[in-house]
């Protein structure tokens, strides 16, 4: 769409992402970088990635209404919603009274009843599991890693277990729009992460070359080869004297 920020493909931005905001969340890194952006803002960013990823891929295969499903289906979803019910128990306990957190990121009070809704919830709940800033409090109240696996398992059997509906039209242009716009938003934060990134490790200081070459400084943002550093244009010859 005319209106995207970045030159790349969705999939490179959030190959990218990935990759940023781990390097944000490295211990070697992260205490310099909170004093620049303020936390939640990586962990924020964490979680748009994990929502516009559940959302490009449920409408690369939109589900139906629970109701629709097969019986096989149903019972995938019923054992993905039984795993994603324990998870949010944990947190409830682990971040007693953090409403926005238990909203935002473990999808508490969101009651989506479609099969590609429960999904992307399913996605975020996962990925705000795995977030450093989050596992120490849900591992004091009983969360192991083993209970990780088990739901990326659920959302992975749910997920090819489920026989894919076209959405209408104006669905379509709808998802995509939204979708776009929080890409867009993903685009800012990764920039704003670099440019801290930036300031805390100059490229005047040779000794920092590694460091910004997590932070993909210089290499991101990709151009519209869709996630490859554009190559610069040829040296003209000399002017013959």
């Amino acid at each position: 769409m005319s209106n995207r920020k970045f030159k790349c493909s969705l999939f490179a931005l959030l190959g990218a992402g990935d990759i940023i905001t781990g390097a944000a969340l490295d211990t070697d890194y992260a205490t310099a970088l909170n004093l620049r952006l303020k936390p939640p803002y990586v962990a924020d960013t964490v979680t748009l990635i994990a929502d516009i990823r559940a959302k490009h891929t449920a409408r690369a295969g939109q589900q139906g209404d629970i109701g629709t499903l097969t019986l096989a289906e149903q019972k995938l979803l019923k054992a993905l919603l039984a795993i994603m019910s324990k998870a949010r128990e944990t947190a409830k306990r682990a971040f007693k009274g953090n409403t926005v957190k238990l909203h935002d990121q473990f999808c508490m009070g969101k009651s989506d009843k479609s099969a590609a809704g429960i999904l992307g919830n399913a996605r975020i709940i996962s990925a705000s599991i795995k977030n450093t800033d989050n596992a120490a409090a849900l591992a004091a109240k009983g969360w192991l890693d083993a209970d990780t696996q088990n739901l990326d398992a659920a959302i992975a059997a749910a997920a090819a277990g489920l026989q894919p509906q076209k959405p209408s039209k104006s669905e379509e242009v709808e998802q995509t729009a939204y979708l776009v716009s929080e890409a867009n938003d993903l685009y800012d934060r990764l920039l704003d992460i670099q440019n801290a990134a930036d300031l805390e490790w100059p490229a005047d200081d040779p000794t920092n070359v590694a460091v910004r070459a997590k932070f993909l400084l210089g290499v991101f943002p990709y151009g519209a080869s869709g996630g490859t550093t554009p190559t610069p244009p040829p040296t003209p010859p000399a002017p013959k004297p």
